[in-house]
């Protein structure tokens, strides 16, 4: 995406789904996938692959679909919560879509950050600016990461950021999430729908997290899903939490919002972008026009320019955007109108019995080692 045209103003969630011709000639490959990833499933639970071990305490946090479940907010409540025990954690990601990507970079130590997003990749960059006391290495291989954070910074408990299908790596417990409102055209292989592998793969989580459901729901196509293959597991259900509107420029929380029409353009490049725009009604705001790039993406200048040109065309007040995309924005020329990012956190319903579960699944004392 490297000009305008390619941003998407339509109101459609961005799925992997693609047109229906094109699907009908990609079926006989997507099941030839399929095939392929049950295989190397069925190899990794057998045993048939070498599987690679660190010496503390690991705790994998995925998910089955391309994004948009709340895998980096989950990350930052496990890691501030083994933290405030008394453990020395360190969170280990890949660093999507970063520059370097086959280059170990240790994001914070747990006093500093010492990288950049563009280097750190935005998730991993975003954990280190929310939690300073933790540990944040990045490297394709979790292993070699993990072993650098052991053997450096004295790490003893491990946090796999988006690890679900890294199965190279021994876990202690696999937290899964799933999008209570995920529907069964949606339940489909990439591309033809979202999903990363088979529903089948549930069968492997250790505990359960539903988000984006609403309280008391009792039927949906994820739901059925966990019946069906992990009906034992147990089930958490979490929210969102606005924690409200901060600069852009500054990350200064936003005391008195500089808005008397409540008009602003919405821009943001994640994987659920009507999660977002509902987020931001929520809070009274009226979304005139909505800017959506592809999940990750980097903007540049041009790009920026022609989102503040609309806006003032328009006569709103403000750009919002998600906490994610500021990283992203704030290195570029802004201009005078108000760029906001809306932040978030995340609430487990059942908090102490998930903290319990948590504990036991990693046969620890629940006050702590």
């Amino acid at each position: 995406m490297n000009d305008i045209g390619s941003i998407r103003e339509d109101r459609g969630t961005i799925t992997g789904k693609t047109s229906s011709p094109l699907i009908l000639l990609m079926l006989p490959l997507i099941k030839l996938y399929q095939w392929f990833l049950e295989w190397r499933n069925w190899m990794w639970d057998r045993g048939l692959f070498t599987l690679r071990r660190l010496s503390g305490k690991v705790i994998s946090i995925g998910n089955l679909t391309v994004g948009g479940t709340g895998k980096t907010p989950l990350t930052l409540y496990v890691a501030r919560f083994l933290h405030q025990k008394g453990f020395r954690v360190a969170v280990l990601s890949r660093g999507y879509k970063r520059e370097k990507k086959r280059a170990l970079a240790v994001v914070s130590d747990g006093e500093k950050i010492l990288s950049s997003p563009r280097y750190a990749g935005d998730e991993p960059y975003l954990i280190a600016r929310n939690l300073p006391a933790v540990a944040v290495v990045v490297h394709p291989d979790r292993y070699r990461a993990g072993q650098w954070a052991e053997e450096k910074l004295g790490a003893e408990m491990y946090l796999l950021d988006d690890g679900f299908q890294h199965r190279r790596l021994w876990r202690d417990v696999d937290i899964l999430l799933l999008d209570g409102n995920e529907i069964q055209p949606e339940l489909h292989l990439f591309p033809r729908g979202r999903l990363r592998e088979p529903l089948k793969g549930i069968r492997r989580a250790d505990i359960i997290v539903i988000t984006q459901s609403a309280p008391g729901q009792s039927h949906s196509p994820v739901l059925e899903a966990i019946k069906r293959y992990n009906p034992t597991a147990p089930l958490f259900y979490s929210q969102r939490l606005l924690k409200g509107l901060f600069w852009v420029k500054g990350d200064r929380k936003v005391r008195e919002p500089p808005f008397r029409t409540r008009r602003v353009v919405s821009l943001c490049a994640i994987a659920q972008p009507l999660y977002f725009e509902e987020d931001l009604r929520q809070l009274q705001l009226e979304i005139v026009r909505s800017f959506r790039f592809r999940d990750h993406h980097w903007y540049n200048q041009k790009e920026v320019n022609a989102v503040v040109s609309t806006a003032r065309q328009l006569n709103t007040e403000a750009v919002v955007t998600t906490e994610k995309d500021a990283l992203r924005l704030s290195q570029l020329k802004l201009g005078d109108l108000p760029f906001l990012y809306l932040k978030i956190d995340i609430e487990i319903r059942e908090q102490e019995e998930f903290q319990q579960t948590l504990m036991s699944k990693l046969r620890l004392n629940p006050e702590g080692e």
